[in-house]
C-alpha cells in the first residue's frame, strides 16, 4: 500500500499545477483555480508553492509566475492516537480548538508574506474537528463525539473564531459524507446516520443558516466562561437572531451554566420569540431508538458464536414488529448479535474499563473490528 496521496517531488507538483492552469483556460476561462490544499504539516510546501506562482518559472509558458485565483489549506483539531484501538483501552482525547486556530494563524502568516497575493481569497477547504471521515466509534471510542451535542458545539465555536481571524477567509468547508452500509451511529463524520436519522451537527448547520448578513454588537458582562455568541438582523431590522454556544475542549464535560440575556434598542412593540436548542436533552432522533436502553448490549436472537456463559451478557431484544424490522434493515450491530452503543454514558464506561479477564465482555469484543463481528 502506498502511504501517500501523491508520489513525486515538489517540482512535479508545480509542473502539474501549471499544466492544469493552462488546461482550465482552454475549457472555460471563468473557472477558478488555486491551491495547494496543504495540511498542517505542509506549511513549508505552502510557502514554496506561493513562491512558485509569484516568481517561479512556469513549466508551460516559460514565463515568470502562474495564475492563481485563491489560496487553500486544511486544518484538523485532532488526530486520535491510535486511530484504531482494536478493543484495547484508549485515553480520552478531545479535538483541540486552539490547535485549529493556531494552524490557521500560521498559514495566514505565510500567505501574508506575498504582498502581491493579498487580494486573493483564502479557502480552508478541509476544516474539521478530527481527522478521518472513514473512522468511527468501533475504531476509536473517542469518535463518539460525532453522534453527540459536543460536535456541533465545537464547530460553532470554530466558525466563530475563524471569522474573527481574517476577512480574507471566504470559504470554510466541513467535510461530511453519507456512508453506505454502515451501522447506526457509526461515529463517522456525517450529517446523518442510516435511514436519514439526523445527527446533531445537521441541526447546528441549520441554525447557522438562520443567521442574516447584518451583524450586531454583543457585550458579555462578567462572564469568565468560554461562552460566545453571534447576533444578526435582516435589512428591515424586523428579524433578529442570536446564536449562543458554550464550548470547552473536553467531550466528557457535563458542566451547566446559567446566563441572563438582554436585548436593547429593538424597535418593535410586539415580538414572537422562537427558541432552538442543541444539548443532551434536545437532540433530534428517532423515537424508536430513544426508547431502547442505551446502557445495555442487545442481541436479536441467540448467538452461536458466544459461549454459554456469555449468552446472557447480551439481553435479547423484544419489541414491536415495526421496530424490529427497522433495526434489522439498518445493518446495525443489533442485527449482528453484538452490541448497540449510542450514548456518551456507555462509551465512558467502555473507556474506563481495563482490557483484562476481569471483564470478559471487553476481552470478548474487538471494538475496532471493521465488520463488528465477535471474536473470542
Amino acid at each position: 500500500m502506498v502511504n501517500a496521496y501523491k508520489i513525486g517531488s515538489i517540482e512535479d507538483y508545480f509542473k502539474l499545477y501549471d499544466y492544469s492552469v493552462e488546461a482550465i483556460k482552454h475549457v472555460n476561462k471563468s473557472f477558478k483555480i488555486g491551491g495547494p490544499a496543504t495540511s498542517d504539516v505542509g506549511m513549508g510546501f505552502l510557502r514554496q508553492f506561493l513562491k512558485h506562482v509569484t516568481s517561479g518559472k512556469n513549466y508551460v509558458t516559460n514565463e515568470i509566475g502562474t495564475r492563481i485565483d485563491f489560496i487553500s489549506f486544511h486544518t484538523k483539531g485532532a488526530d486520535y492516537i491510535p486511530r484504531r484501538c482494536y478493543g484495547h483501552k484508549v485515553s480520552y482525547q478531545s479535538p483541540n480548538l486552539s490547535k485549529i486556530l493556531n494552524d490557521i494563524h500560521n498559514n495566514l502568516m505565510i500567505c501574508n508574506e506575498f504582498e502581491q497575493l493579498n487580494n486573493l481569497p483564502i479557502f480552508i477547504d478541509e476544516c474539521d474537528p478530527a481527522v478521518g471521515t472513514i473512522y468511527g466509534v468501533y475504531d476509536n471510542p473517542n469518535y463518539i463525539i460525532c453522534n453527540t451535542e459536543y460536535y456541533p458545539c465545537i464547530v460553532a465555536s470554530m466558525i466563530y473564531h475563524i471569522l474573527s481571524l481574517s476577512n480574507r477567509i471566504q470559504l470554510i468547508t466541513h467535510w461530511s459524507f453519507y456512508m453506505e452500509g454502515k451501522r447506526l451511529f457509526e461515529g463517522n463524520r456525517t450529517l446523518m446516520t442510516n435511514y436519514n436519522l439526523h445527527l446533531p451537527i445537521l441541526s447546528d448547520l441549520k441554525l447557522f443558516g438562520k443567521l442574516k448578513y447584518k451583524q450586531l454588537f454583543i457585550e458579555m458582562n462578567q462572564i469568565q466562561l468560554p461562552i460566545f455568541g453571534m447576533a444578526t438582523c435582516d435589512d428591515e431590522n424586523k428579524s433578529f437572531q442570536l446564536l449562543l454556544f458554550y464550548h470547552v475542549d473536553d467531550w466528557t464535560s457535563e458542566d451547566i451554566q446559567s446566563i441572563n440575556i438582554t436585548f436593547i434598542n429593538i424597535p418593535l412593540q410586539n415580538v414572537l420569540l422562537k427558541h432552538y436548542r442543541i444539548d443532551s436533552n434536545h437532540i433530534e432522533n428517532d423515537q424508536r431508538l430513544e426508547d431502547i436502553n442505551q446502557r445495555t448490549c442487545y442481541r436479536l436472537t441467540r448467538n452461536d458464536l458466544l459461549r454459554d456463559e456469555y449468552q446472557e451478557v447480551f439481553q435479547e431484544f423484544h419489541d414491536d414488529e415495526e421496530t424490529m424490522k427497522f433495526i434489522e434493515q439498518t445493518n446495525g450491530l443489533i442485527g449482528r448479535g453484538v452490541m448497540f452503543v449510542y450514548s456518551i454514558a456507555q462509551f465512558k464506561t467502555l473507556l474506563d474499563i481495563d482490557y483484562n479477564e476481569q471483564y470478559p465482555l471487553i476481552a470478548l469484543l474487538h471494538i475496532g473490528a471493521g465488520d463488528g463481528s465477535i471474536t473470542e
